[in-house]
C-alpha cells in the first residue's frame, strides 16, 4: 500500500529502522558480534510531492 500522506512515509521509515535494530539485535545474540555499514536511501513519493532519507543496514558479516 502506498503512503499517501508525509505523516505515513515518515511513519513506515520509522518502523523499518525500528526492525532493522531489532533483528540486528537478534543476530548479534544468536552469533555473535555483527559487521554492518550504513548508507543513506532516499525514496520520493509522487503522490505526496516529498521525499524521505533513511538510514537502512547492509550486513557484512559476523565474527
Amino acid at each position: 500500500q502506498a503512503a499517501d500522506t508525509y505523516a505515513v512515509m515518515l511513519f513506515w521509515a520509522n518502523w523499518a529502522d525500528r526492525q532493522v535494530a531489532r533483528i540486528l539485535t537478534l543476530l548479534e545474540r544468536k552469533i555473535g558480534p555483527v559487521e554492518y555499514e550504513t548508507f543513506e536511501v532516499t525514496v520520493y513519493n509522487e503522490e505526496v510531492g516529498k521525499s524521505v532519507t533513511f538510514d537502512p543496514i547492509h550486513v557484512i558479516g559476523g565474527g
